[in-house]
């Protein structure tokens, strides 16, 4: 495991995160943001604060905690307050791989879920799936967003490595 090869993935998954946010989900109306689509977690904001609390539900795990429950769209209401929230999520998470090594990265960490169940597991395996977890959400809000006329492009890593040059 290379630390080098974990902070390039979460610059992708936040870098792609901050492009979706921006080139689509910012150009949205409210309407279109609150509408329930009958996908996955239903509308837009649904699927965001799903992926932050994904992000920060992960993240705790990885420095061992034991989160007992997700955040709830109810309580980040507009796109400024869920934004802010991301916000510091994000830092929280980059700020944890910025202090990290490769010894690190191949720490054990236990942790409990909300069965009651004592999950051994490693730092390395959550900062990939918390990525992993992202891009199958961003895919998912693009593919919310296209029928209703929200743009969409490309979230392959050689594209946000490469610039589309690939």
């Amino acid at each position: 495991m290379s630390i080098d090869y974990f902070q390039t993935l979460v610059d992708y998954n936040f870098g792609e995160n901050r492009k979706v946010w921006d080139e689509c989900v910012m150009r949205l109306s409210d309407e279109q943001f609150m509408h329930d689509s009958g996908y996955s977690h239903g509308s837009i904001h649904a699927e965001v604060v799903h992926m932050m609390s994904g992000d920060w539900w992960w993240i705790s795990r990885a420095q061992g905690k034991s989160p007992q429950q997700g955040l709830k769209a109810a309580d980040y209401p507009t796109r400024e307050i869920t934004r802010a929230k991301w916000d510091e999520i994000e830092a929280e998470v980059r700020g944890f791989v910025d202090g990290l090594d490769d010894a690190g990265l191949a720490a054990p960490v236990q942790y409990t879920n909300p069965r009651g169940e004592v999950i051994d597991n490693h730092v390395w395996r959550i900062l990939l799936h918390l990525c992993n977890h992202g891009l199958i959400h961003r895919a998912e809000i693009l593919a919310i967003a296209a029928p209703m006329g929200g743009n969409t492009f490309d979230l392959s890593m050689m594209r946000y490595l490469y610039g589309g040059r690939y």
